[in-house]
């Protein structure tokens, strides 16, 4: 018989093998069962306590981060607005028969119409009703509410250059960064206007408490008595079993007849205080 043919009979024969080893019934072979390892207590103090980190972290960063201001605003739109409904008065009904700024454009209310259909509803429209939700949008101060300042009026309109300015300049506060004891009485998302939170408090107050339990008693856990088995148990150096170390070292000692005599000992710990390896066994210091 040729290798090849060698070869070829022990392949299959080996495949045969195989095949039928994989259908043999697997009777006694479940897997082991795994018991449960987790603490719930412990996972509630994990929980509780990345909620108050992600919180804390998520409101400093809506601190830091304020509200954009207006372009228009910088380039003194409200400014150019209110001068063309000023401008544009003389055109309407009310301002050519009366001979005064409409009321629309000189902040009465409310507004005097002569006609129905008058050219002051146009103007109206075009000029006021835009400034109007203009300045509701943007009725802050500049930085989103945050910077107390306001354009010199003698140097024109430079409010992008004031703000630009101020945020360059702009420190970090250590207030934005609140300490979970003053947590919950501490909301400092108040630009341009407060957050309303209503469960906010309670929320924090919980999460707290649960995050940062008190300390258990151990007799009530069992803990004393584990602890008086266990001192009871290791007080005899000579009952504990030496643990090895993998350590191998030389132990040299005088003979009687004055000779020196070293040996190789497997060095060994032992868990017990107060006991030391003395390469046979635990001893007392």
């Amino acid at each position: 018989m040729s290798g090849n043919k060698k070869s070829r009979v022990f392949k299959n024969y080996a495949l045969c093998m195989v095949t039928f080893l994989c259908l043999l019934p697997a009777a006694g072979t479940n897997a082991q069962e795994i018991p449960e390892t987790c603490d719930v207590e412990y996972y509630e103090v994990l929980r509780n306590r990345s909620y108050l980190e992600g919180k804390r972290e998520m409101e400093a960063a809506q601190r830091i981060i304020i509200k954009p201001d207006s372009v228009l605003e910088y380039s003194c739109f409200n400014d150019m607005r209110i001068e063309a409904g000023t401008l544009a008065g003389r055109f309407s009904d009310y301002g050519l028969a009366t001979g005064v700024v409409p009321p629309e454009f000189d902040g009465t209310e409310p507004p005097t119409r002569i006609y129905a259909n008058s050219l002051d509803n146009a103007l109206s429209a075009t000029i006021e009703s835009s400034l109007v939700g203009f300045l509701d949008s943007f009725w802050h101060i500049y930085g989103g509410g945050t910077f107390a300042m306001a354009p010199n009026p003698l140097a024109g309109c430079n409010p992008m250059n004031v703000v630009w300015h101020a945020s360059k300049c702009l420190n970090f506060d250590r207030n934005w960064w609140v300490r979970f004891e003053d947590f919950a009485s501490r909301d400092i998302r108040i630009f341009p206007e407060p957050c309303t939170d209503s469960g906010r408090s309670a929320a924090i107050t919980n999460a707290l408490d649960a995050a940062f339990p008190p300390p258990a008693d151990p007799a009530e856990l069992g803990g004393m008595d584990l602890l008086v088995s266990f001192v009871e148990i290791v007080n005899d150096c000579a009952a504990s079993e030496p643990i090895p170390t993998g350590i191998t070292f030389q132990l040299a000692e005088i003979d009687a007849a004055g000779n020196r005599v070293v040996t190789d000992v497997e060095d060994a710990a032992c868990v017990v205080p107060g006991c030391n390896y003395d390469g046979g066994g635990c001893v007392p210091n």
